[in-house]
């Protein structure tokens, strides 16, 4: 029964304030209600967190989300995996910052890169309180499959509960 098994959030924050690699996943495993029925991020998403970097994951706390970016990988037929990689690989080459919390796959497969509790480098400006979605596609033409989409759906509609945040506040 999934609902026996959810997690409790009633953790209290220690008095330094940090958290640890455990509450992250706590915190992301806590249960949204999206389409009418409970479900846990971990269920959604196939976790493979990049290594913390000054170049992908710094592993700076966001103080509050307060939007959602959707974009795309920018190069047709690249699988999720494959981008997943490279950010991995600007740790160790350190020549560019760049990063992103979810990659949704052209079969609607999604990587989460980065809790979601953390800052990445994704949206310039808006790095310390966005939460950044890629999308891979197949065509030139940058349009998503329809299972890349519905997944696509799902996820945000997921971060925008667990955030209380509105469809507006996508970008």
């Amino acid at each position: 029964n999934k609902n026996s098994t959810k997690k409790e959030s009633s953790s209290k924050k220690d008095s330094s304030d940090k958290k640890t690699s455990s509450d992250k996943d706590k915190k992301d495993a806590e249960t949204a209600k999206v389409d009418d029925f409970d479900v846990t991020l971990k269920e959604l998403v196939d976790m493979q967190y990049l290594s913390i970097s000054d170049y992908t994951r710094p592993g700076i706390e966001m103080n509050k989300v307060n939007n959602i970016v959707i974009h795309s990988v920018g190069k047709a037929g690249v699988s999720a995996q494959k981008e997943r990689d490279y950010y991995e690989s600007l740790a160790k080459e350190k020549t560019t910052k760049s990063g992103v919390h979810f990659i949704v796959d052209m079969d609607g497969d999604i990587i989460q890169c980065v809790p979601s509790s953390e800052m990445t480098y994704a949206t310039n400006s808006r790095n310390s309180d966005t939460i950044s979605i890629e999308f891979c596609y197949s065509e030139e033409d940058g349009r998503m499959s329809e299972k890349t989409y519905a997944s696509m759906v799902k996820l945000a509609r997921y971060l925008l509960e667990k955030y209380n945040l509105k469809s507006s506040d996508l970008m």
